[in-house]
């Protein structure tokens, strides 16, 4: 009984001291993503509106160290809605753009919902246009409300960059 209880202990002692693994997201926000996108280097645009994939979303392959550090997945889409400017959600897009599924570790983005978000979408440096979608939904706000749309609206024009409260 004592080398099983000394077993037990040796084991709980090492999980113990092994680091632990886990991906920890801030909530999404409309307004955070906004803002994120308008402090950014990179140039972005924000856009409400729905992706439609122009090809399959192929499965991820992961093999060996991959599956800690996958490679990203790269779709053709056909992006179509409003583009934020100076008079709101006002000026239509319908351009086709490459949807990015990242990973942060062994996280991975997936494939959006269907349906209307709110979008960062990125003016890549070939000017193409790129959103990503990652583990944290940073980039993508599923099925903004009314009033969420409208508190991005108020800060673009200046307002209150408040984000909701928990």
């Amino acid at each position: 009984m004592k080398p099983l209880a000394a077993a037990l202990a040796f084991t709980a002692a090492l999980a113990a001291a092994l680091p632990a693994a886990a991906l920890s997201c801030m909530r999404p926000d409309p307004v955070r993503l906004y803002t994120q996108a308008r402090d950014a280097e990179a140039r972005y645009r924000i856009v409400h509106g729905t992706l439609t994939a122009q090809e399959t979303v192929r499965k991820r392959k992961t093999t060996g160290n991959d599956r800690f550090n996958p490679k990203p997945v790269h779709v053709k889409a056909r992006l179509q809605g409003m583009q934020l400017g100076a008079g709101g959600f006002a000026t239509p897009i319908d351009t086709p753009v490459t949807v990015t599924l990242a990973c942060f570790a062994s996280w991975c983005g997936g494939w959006p919902r269907s349906g209307q978000m709110l979008m960062s979408v990125e003016e890549g440096k070939d000017g193409g246009l790129i959103v990503t979608s990652d583990p944290c939904g940073s980039q993508i706000y599923p099925k903004p409300t009314r009033a969420e749309l409208r508190r991005v609206l108020t800060c673009h024009k200046g307002g209150s960059c408040a984000e909701a409260s928990r």
